[in-house]
């Protein structure tokens, strides 16, 4: 900034052509520094977001993959301890795009759907074969819009699911995040559902009073508590250890 300013006020060939060098210097470095980050990151897990984050199509695909098998399985145990209230009308456009998911969902998890008429009258649609009339459930949550779902534990909780149409993806992630929140769940399980993978945080288990004012000592300990296996060691080491 300051020889900027000398720029600006005297814009002399040294003036002006000392800054733009100055400039090119810290784009330079910011460069540098930036390939360095990369190069470094790439030799440690905890630090390569691509590990947690895929990029790659394959890479992303195969998460996803995992995911979704993983968050399936997450409910398929759920659904021996809690069910859905599914409150619906008869003639509710939206419910007719939410019953074929619910069904998929039934099929593919095995959670129970119990599909609540507040209207006394079966969907138009021809879906919902099971459904029952509303007997004082839906006035006694409250409902006032279709389509709107609780999570039930017989003998348990009522918990609000969703309110209005949700797609298949969203309506696993809120169960499995109502799981969590209630401890139905592990915390373990529910990185498999969210992620595919377990979660790793830095600060899990860290005491800042080990590293106080020791920067050596601070990056030891950081190193052991992000990294997921070694980063080096040789093959004589490897091939002496027990």
């Amino acid at each position: 900034p300051k020889y900027r300013n000398i720029a600006i006020d005297n814009p002399t060939k040294d003036n002006v052509e000392l800054y733009l060098l100055m400039q090119k210097l810290a784009m330079d470095k910011a460069e540098q520094f930036a390939l360095a980050s990369r190069h470094y990151a790439q030799q440690n897990p905890a630090l390569d977001e691509t590990v947690q984050n895929p990029t790659s199509t394959l890479s992303r695909r195969a998460m996803v993959d995992e995911q979704e098998a993983r968050m399936d399985s997450v409910i398929r145990q759920l659904s021996k301890r809690v069910g859905i209230y599914y409150f619906f009308r008869s003639d509710c456009t939206y419910c007719h795009k939410q019953n074929p998911m619910l069904e998929i969902m039934t099929r593919v998890t095995g959670m129970s759907v119990l599909p609540i008429s507040l209207d006394g009258l079966p969907s138009q649609d021809g879906l919902l074969p099971n459904w029952r009339p509303d007997q004082g459930q839906g006035a006694y949550l409250g409902v006032e819009k279709t389509p709107t779902m609780y999570l039930v534990e017989p003998g348990g909780k009522v918990l609000l699911l969703s309110v209005g149409v949700r797609a298949m993806p969203d309506l696993k992630e809120r169960i499995v995040q109502l799981a969590a929140d209630n401890q139905w769940i592990s915390k373990e399980q529910y990185d498999l559902a969210m992620r595919g993978m377990p979660r790793k945080f830095i600060t899990d288990g860290l005491d800042p009073e080990l590293v106080k004012d020791d920067p050596k000592k601070l990056l030891s300990v950081l190193r052991d508590a992000s990294t997921y296996g070694r980063t080096e060691g040789t093959v004589a080491d490897m091939d002496n250890a027990e």
